[in-house]
C-alpha cells in the first residue's frame, strides 16, 4: 500500500523491523516510528497511519470486514475493501455534463443515454432474478453500449472512460445483494454538511475561541 502510496524501497525498508510482531497498541508503535534515523515528516506520518489502519482492518480475522464497498471513486475509499464497487448514479453523471453544440450531437448523446439508464433498470431487475445467463447478457450489453463508436468526440470520450470502469460498474452480477448506487451515504452525509452551512459556525469549543 505504501509502495502505491510512492514510497521508495528505501523509505519501505526502514520500516521492516516494525512488520513482525503486529503491534496492536498504535501509542507503541508511534514511539518506535517516531525513532527512524531518517526522521519523519508530517506528510509521511500521515501516509503511514492511513495504509497501517486499513491495512488493520482489512486483516482482522475477529471482525467482518466488508468485502466491496460501494463508492463515488473518491481516492479517500480507495484500498479499504477487497473489492471495489462504483455508484451508477455517480457515473452517469458525467452524459448529464456534457453540453453538445450540434443537433447530431445533441441527438447521440440522448441515444446513449437512453441506453446506459435502460442497462441500469436491466441490472436492478437482474438484482431481483440473479441468473449466469442473465449475467452474460448484461456483461454483453454493457459493452455494446460504452464500447461503442458516436461521432461525438467528447461522448466517444466519455464511453471510453466508463468501459475502463466495467469490473467495478457490474460487482452486481456476483454479488447481487449490492445497491447500484450509494445515494443513503450520500444523502446522509449531506444532513450533516447542511445542518453546519445553516449553523454557519464552528464544530468545537477550540474552533469557537479561534
Amino acid at each position: 500500500m505504501l509502495r502505491n502510496k510512492g514510497w521508495s524501497a528505501a523509505q519501505r525498508s526502514a520500516l521492516e523491523p516494525y512488520c513482525e510482531p503486529f503491534l496492536r497498541s498504535r501509542a507503541v508503535l508511534q514511539r518506535k516510528l517516531r525513532r527512524l534515523p531518517s526522521g519523519w515528516a508530517r506528510k509521511q506520518e500521515q501516509a503511514f497511519w492511513e495504509c497501517a489502519l486499513t491495512a488493520a482492518y482489512r486483516w482482522d480475522r475477529e471482525g467482518q470486514p466488508v468485502t466491496c464497498l460501494l463508492t463515488d471513486d473518491g481516492a479517500a475509499y480507495r484500498g479499504i475493501s477487497r473489492e471495489a464497487g462504483l455508484c451508477w448514479v455517480h457515473e452517469l453523471r458525467h452524459l448529464k455534463k456534457l453540453r453538445p453544440s450540434y443537433p447530431l450531437h445533441r441527438r447521440e448523446l440522448q441515444r446513449v443515454t437512453r441506453q446506459a439508464w435502460g442497462l441500469y433498470r436491466d441490472l436492478q431487475a437482474y438484482r431481483a432474478a440473479p441468473t449466469p445467463d442473465g449475467a452474460a447478457e448484461l456483461r454483453a450489453t454493457f459493452g455494446r453500449v460504452f464500447g461503442q463508436t458516436v461521432p461525438y468526440p467528447a461522448l466517444q470520450a466519455r464511453l471510453r472512460l466508463t468501459q475502463k470502469k466495467a469490473a467495478r460498474l457490474l460487482p452486481v452480477l456476483e454479488h447481487p445483494e449490492l445497491p447500484l448506487h450509494n445515494n443513503a451515504m450520500e444523502l446522509a452525509a449531506r444532513q450533516r454538511v447542511r445542518k453546519r452551512d445553516v449553523s454557519y459556525g464552528p464544530r468545537s469549543g477550540a474552533g469557537a475561541r479561534a
